[in-house]
């Protein structure tokens, strides 16, 4: 689709100079030394601007259509960008949740623990959650100023960043002493139900929008 355009705009802007050359080559020869009583030349010269002037139009309509074009192009990438950002911010809840239920699975019937190895990517993980989430504020705030309510209304980072916290702190929760390790698992199991419905349906959107697009 791409590579279309580029071959689009390139055939366009070869015919917009050809004709601007030509005209300006036919209007600028001065034929009035041959003879005084050739009409023609005066045809001539009006064929030439009007070949000049249809080459400056075509460069215009030219110009518009690259621009439209590059609209659409920074348009995608911005969606895409917050689309991959999501997937991203997926990932860590996947990643947290692993190391709690197979360090609750280990530890069972005792309570959860996590030595040196488990609490260095422990912290690697909510370093990466928190910068994934800093940059889809920043993007959702790049997309509500470029682009219509209509747009942008599917993405709610106020619900995602809500069922990330309920699903970090129902792993967070594991008490032998109080449940059993199944009801912890089929605990997260509904929070991870909720949450990426919730992503899902931000990444539906995005591609409905990238479909129109």
């Amino acid at each position: 689709m791409k590579k279309s355009i580029l071959f689009e705009i390139t055939v366009v802007l070869m015919l917009s100079l050809t004709l601007i050359g030509f005209g300006i080559l036919i209007g600028s020869v001065n034929m009035q030394g041959l003879s005084d009583n050739i009409r023609w030349v005066d045809i001539l010269s009006a064929i030439g601007s009007i070949l000049a002037g249809a080459g400056a139009l075509l460069g215009v309509l030219s110009a518009i259509y690259v621009g439209r074009g590059w609209k659409k192009q920074n348009k995608l990438k911005d969606f895409v960008r917050y689309y991959e950002l999501l997937i991203k911010m997926q990932g860590t809840t996947f990643q947290y949740e692993h190391l709690y239920v197979t360090r609750a699975k280990a530890s069972h019937p005792n309570l959860l623990s996590l030595d040196e190895n488990d609490n260095k990517k422990l912290n690697e993980i909510l370093f990466n959650c928190k910068k994934y989430n800093d940059n889809l504020i920043y993007e959702l705030a790049t997309l509500k100023l470029l682009y219509t309510d209509k747009e942008v209304d599917g993405l709610n980072l106020i619900d995602l960043r809500s069922e990330v916290i309920s699903h970090r702190d129902a792993l967070n929760s594991y008490d032998p002493n109080k449940y059993s390790f199944e009801s912890y698992e089929s605990i997260i199991e509904q929070k991870r139900v909720t949450l990426d419905k919730i992503v899902n349906q931000q990444k539906d959107h995005i591609k409905q929008i990238v479909k129109k697009t």
